[in-house]
């Protein structure tokens, strides 16, 4: 296994395999769909340390200990982020248990009185499904208060609740669920308690997890990857609340310790980019980090595993530049960030590191009005830190409602020091070859661009993510251009991708797969190939039989775990040799390729590069790219080539985003609005509301559509954009910097190109030959991705076999691992590519 030696890439190295060009029913998947993943060494771990549970019959004992209560109480009160939490606490109890006649006051009153219809006073079916989560809080508040009169109150109400219950406990959709929030009540008010009222609720905690086991813990370690995993450890939480006590099962919590341990090592990559979007990884978090907080409390430590280690740089990759927002790819429904439980634990557990901080500070705000979600508030209570400069930022709720508490008062202008992502002195780079994720910068300011492209080569079944292999987002200037629309909007047509005569990629969506990444200060690549997902659709074997898909023409997957990684089989597969529900194919919109560049090229003036190469078969078809937009952006076209996206209220100084056709012939421009609606073929026509996006199409037999993306400031010059007739060279002029373009149709059907900048940078990215000028020369023996800038050579890919380069001197040589040996000389270089045993 190749290792990372290049000091300008944050994570990863790529993958770099090209294959043959090949008809439409041969497109086959990859053959190596992630990255090896194995099981890590973890080191002893040298962080915060945390009070052991105290004596069986103590409580609390879960979360915290009864000797860190001066410490807590201590924290509500002189923390920001303390007091913002207690607060929420407070404000939401005032809403559901307190207020007259509303939300569930008469329910607690009732409950209180040994009610047995009490459930059936509840507001609405949504707050009756939260009554234990109320009667959590106001246990909560009880012990921080020391207040018997409420807590005696409390202990009457979990004891009528678990009557009515009876061991069976239920969500909204009725589906019965380990409720630790009644358990964390418990947890709290025992000490409110009599010994009666304790036997009562023991005995129906002890019914919901003895002998049980949550979700994912008779599964193999390496398919423990996904935010059920986490998610299921409410059952632990549940069952530690009687731990010592009759009636535990420890056989839960000793089942909890490898599932989390396997969850951290397969359900998050090396680089530290989870499975999962942001949404449901942390979905699944919220449990599984007040589980590892409980394991660390009984010994069981994983703060050390270096994938959990890693994650802060996902988090902050995520981050948007301007702040406060994190991305929404995959089933995300806004960009808040998710829930804060992991957010709160890493901050808590890595309480000096600078990449957590500013995680923190953006996903909780400078005045903490992150933290009022309902669902939030008492883990960030327990164990929420100030954001260092932030101790006295915290603004007051000033709205409560369902939901949890909001804030509308804004903070002072001096109130904090201004955010400055600079701080940080991170690479501009992030890349996770196993996610197959790229996100990159021009700089890090809160003003700068950001383009996310992902292509997905580990998908190997339905779940989450979406149709969309190659789907990029952007924004810059403050603002977002290039979106994803978040939650269930899974199809292609709805995403940044492409289109051939309105269809897309299968639903649920199978693997893309790396072709090249290449990293250098003046410019960063990302190469994906999105045919095999053209060609496919996905399904699980318990939903092919379903009317609208049983007569597809599905097969299984012939998909094994080897040696850390899901590999294609050439012979069939029975069921029983895949893991849980085996995926399924079907046929669905062949191609004969499908490849996407995505380029940042940094400079005076940074732009992006968008080059596709879509055919689809020998005949003519309408090929549409599309760029999915906010709804409060408009489009003026410029001339035939191109036009720009401004704001709805744009102002003299709003920023704007030019998009121009390189290559124009037979390119048109629409800009939509269109109704975002899901198609019957996924089973479901949900609709989402309206949705905006420029469409950019060309009627041909292939799409080959090179786009540049320029944000733009008022006043900036604008590019001269010249396309030689050849189609081989494209020149892109502004002001001080002047970029030239080469094209060379590879025989797969990926355009390989060059970059050349007026200073002397080149960027040669999947061709084998090239003179950016006169007496300068790269070779390689097979496709590759070099580069040239400032006397460093950037190298990177599988397969380029030997690299020469004469006429230019070399002083160093940068590379993924890929590097066997290496010959430096004043005028230029010879390397060798590693052969892997």
């Amino acid at each position: 296994m190749r290792y990372l030696v290049c000091a300008c890439m944050l994570v990863g190295a790529a993958c770099g395999l090209v294959r043959a060009a090949a008809p439409p029913s041969a497109v086959t998947m990859p053959s190596i769909v992630a990255a090896p993943v194995h099981d890590p060494v973890l080191p002893a771990w040298d962080g915060p340390t945390f009070s052991p549970p105290p004596a069986p019959g103590v409580h609390p004992r879960v979360l915290i200990s009864p000797s860190d209560l001066p410490a807590l109480r201590e924290r509500l009160e002189k923390t920001a982020s303390g007091r913002r939490a207690i607060n929420g606490v407070r404000g939401w109890l005032q809403l559901a248990l307190f207020k007259d006649g509303k939300a569930l006051n008469k329910t607690y009153t009732a409950l209180v009185a040994g009610d047995s219809t009490a459930l059936e006073l509840a507001e609405t079916a949504w707050f009756r499904s939260k009554v234990s989560l109320a009667l959590c809080l106001e246990a909560f508040d009880c012990w921080v208060r020391d207040d018997a009169v409420r807590g005696k109150n409390v202990a009457a109400a979990l004891v009528t609740y678990n009557k009515i219950c009876n061991g069976e406990f239920k969500n909204i959709n009725n589906v019965p669920n380990a409720d630790f929030n009644m358990g964390f009540c418990y947890d709290f008010a025992y000490n409110f308690m009599t010994d009666a009222q304790r036997n009562t609720v023991r005995a129906v905690i002890a019914k919901a997890t003895a002998g049980k086991k949550s979700h994912g813990m008779d599964m193999p370690a390496h398919a423990r990857s996904y935010n059920w995993m986490p998610a299921g450890t409410e059952l632990t939480l549940l069952a530690l609340c009687i731990e010592g006590e009759p009636g535990y099962d420890p056989n839960v919590y000793r089942q909890t310790v490898p599932l989390m341990t396997d969850f951290l090592t397969y359900g998050i990559y090396p680089s530290g980019t989870p499975t999962e979007g942001t949404h449901y990884y942390n979905f699944g978090m919220d449990h599984g980090a007040q589980t590892l907080l409980a394991m660390a409390k009984r010994g069981d430590v994983l703060f050390n595993h270096p994938h959990y280690r890693a994650q802060k740089y996902w988090y902050l990759a995520s981050i948007e530049p301007f702040g406060y927002a994190f991305s929404m790819m995959h089933d995300t429904p806004n960009d808040a960030g998710g829930l804060t439980a992991n957010y709160v634990l890493q901050k808590y557990v890595y309480p000096q590191d600078p990449v957590v901080d500013f995680v923190w500070r953006n996903r909780v705000h400078d005045d903490y009005a992150g933290l009022g979600f309902y669902n939030d508030l008492l883990f960030s209570a327990l164990y929420g830190t100030d954001w260092q400069g932030g101790q006295a930022t915290v603004s007051a709720p000033k709205t409560v409602d369902q939901w949890g508490v909001d804030t509308t008062k804004p903070l002072p202008a001096t109130a904090v020091p201004p955010l400055n992502p600079a701080s940080i002195k991170q690479p501009l780079s992030y890349y996770c070859p196993n996610r197959g994720l790229l996100v990159t910068r021009d700089a890090w300011a809160t003003d700068g661009m950001e383009l996310s492209f992902e292509y997905r080569p580990d998908i190997y079944g339905a779940g989450h993510a979406h149709s969309d292999r190659n789907n990029f987002t952007l924004s810059a200037l403050g603002v977002k251009w290039g979106i994803d629309r978040g939650f269930h909007v899974a199809e292609t047509k709805d995403h940044s991708c492409m289109l051939i005569d309105g269809k897309g990629q299968g639903f649920f969506g199978p693997a893309g797969r790396a072709v090249a990444y290449l990293d250098t200060p003046f410019a960063t690549v990302g190469v994906g190939d999105a045919a095999y997902a053209y060609a496919h659709r996905y399904n699980i074997k318990s939903r092919i039989s379903n009317p609208a898909l049983k007569d597809l023409a599905w097969e299984l997957e012939r998909l094994k775990w080897v040696d850390g990684r899901y590999v294609m089989q050439s012979a069939p597969l029975k069921d029983n040799e895949l893991e849980g529900n085996p995926t399924y194919k079907a046929p669905y919109n062949p191609v004969a390729y499908a490849f996407r560049s995505a380029t940042l090229v940094r400079g005076q003036y940074p732009y992006v590069l968008i080059f596709d190469d879509l055919r689809k078969d020998t005949a003519a078809h309408d090929y549409q790219w599309l760029l999915q937009t906010p709804m409060d952006r408009v489009f003026t076209p410029r001339d035939a080539t191109r036009g720009v996206l401004s704001l709805e209220k744009a102002t003299p100084t709003s920023p704007q985003l030019l998009v121009q056709a390189l290559d124009s012939e037979g390119v048109t421009f629409d800009y939509q609005t269109y109704k975002v609606q899901r198609t019957p073929e996924t089973e479901d026509t949900t609709v989402f509301g309206d949705g905006k996006r420029l469409v950019v199409s060309r009627h041909a037999v292939e799409a080959n559509l090179k786009m540049l993306l320029l944000p733009q400031r008022p006043g900036q010059p604008q590019p001269t954009v010249t396309w030689n007739t050849d189609h081989r060279r494209a020149r892109i002029d502004m002001a001080g910097q002047s970029d030239e373009l080469t094209f060379e149709k590879q025989a797969d059907g990926r355009t390989g190109f060059a970059l050349v900048r007026a200073n002397g940078d080149v960027l040669v990215v999947g061709l084998r030959d090239f003179s950016p000028k006169p007496g300068v020369r790269i070779t390689l023996g097979g496709p590759g991705n070099v580069a040239l800038s400032n006397g460093t050579v950037y190298l990177s890919g599988a397969g380029w076999k030997t690299c020469t380069i004469t006429g230019v001197p070399v002083q160093q040589v940068n590379h993924d691992g890929s590097v066997a040996k290496s010959v430096i000389t004043a005028k230029g270089c010879q390397l060798t590519e590693v052969t892997e045993q």
